[in-house]
C-alpha cells in the first residue's frame, strides 16, 4: 500500500496500462472537450477544474489503483493531492500528459 501517491514516467504508466488489472482505473482530468478529441481507452472524465471534482471523486472506491493523466502533469497532480488527502491508497501521477503516452502506446 502506498503512504502517498508516486508519480510515475512514461514507461511505468505504459506498463501499468498495459497489465490489464481489474482493480485499474485510468482517470483522465482534462475538461470533457479534450477529453472527446481523444483518451486511453477505457478511462474515465473527471475534470479536476470542475466545481464539482471533489464530490465526483469522494465516491469511487478508494482502495482501487488509479492511474490518473491530464495534457501535461500539471493538472494530473493536482488531482492527486486531492485523491491523497480524501483518503484514496493507491494513486499513480502521470508525469507526462496525454500526447506523450498516446505516441508510447501506438509505438508497442
Amino acid at each position: 500500500m502506498l503512504v502517498d501517491y508516486k508519480t510515475i514516467e512514461i514507461q511505468d504508466v505504459i506498463d501499468i496500462i498495459k497489465t490489464k488489472n481489474d482493480d485499474l482505473i485510468i482517470l483522465d482530468v482534462r475538461t470533457k472537450e479534450e477529453f472527446d478529441l481523444g483518451n486511453i481507452d477505457e478511462s474515465i472524465n473527471i475534470d479536476v477544474m470542475g466545481a464539482l471534482f471533489a464530490d465526483n471523486i469522494d465516491v469511487l472506491d478508494k482502495n482501487k489503483t488509479y492511474l490518473i493523466y491530464c495534457k501535461g502533469g500539471k493538472r494530473s497532480k493536482q488531482a492527486s493531492d486531492i485523491m491523497f488527502n480524501l483518503g484514496f491508497k493507491n494513486i499513480y501521477n502521470s508525469a507526462l500528459g496525454y500526447s506523450d503516452i498516446i505516441k508510447k502506446l501506438d509505438l508497442k
